[in-house]
Parts: C-alpha cells; structure tokens; sequence
C-alpha cells in the first residue's frame, strides 16, 4: 500500500467520523492523474447521501463517479470493516 493510499485511507476514516458525530463529512485525495473526492451527509436521521467525485481536468471539472442514497449504519458498517482490512493490509505489507 502507497504512501498516498495511506493517506487517503486516513481520510476517508476522519469523514466518516465526522459523517457519524456532525452529520457531513468529506474528504479527497490527490492521484497522478486526477483528484478523487468523497462528500458523505446524514439525510434524515438514519440515511446518508454518498457522492464520489472524479476530476482529470480543470476545464471539465468534477464528474460524478457514484451518487448513492442508503443507511447510515450500514455505510458505516461496511466502511469501519473495510478501514480495518485495508489497516491489517497495510501492517502485513510493512512487515513483509
């Protein structure tokens, strides 16, 4: 795993802390060739609206890669159980 994965995993983990306390959370992260960005919001009291964003280019701007709507606990969920696995992931890799 990459230094910029690492970093990336990091904040995607701190948007969903703030998701869960605040309601909004967001988060992006730099590739060679573009930007991603994550923008999660509580919708009523137990859904959140997901939307992922690419941008390659200044002039096209950011595009949408997934609009999604579902619970909050399952987003939050599935996201804490893939940080962990990404987590061990990452310590093999650094061991091995």
């Amino acid at each position: 795993v990459s230094a910029k994965t690492g970093a990336g995993l990091e904040a995607l983990s701190e948007a969903l802390e703030d998701l869960e306390t605040t309601g909004f959370g967001e988060c992006f992260w730099f590739t060679s060739a573009g930007e991603y960005r994550w923008v999660l919001r509580r919708h009523e009291a137990d859904r959140v609206r997901l939307a992922v964003l690419w941008c390659g280019s200044v002039a096209v701007g950011f595009q949408h890669v997934i609009w999604h709507e579902m619970p909050l606990a399952e987003l939050s969920a599935n996201l804490h159980a893939e940080l962990a696995r990404m987590a061990v992931a990452t310590a093999s890799q650094a061991d091995g």
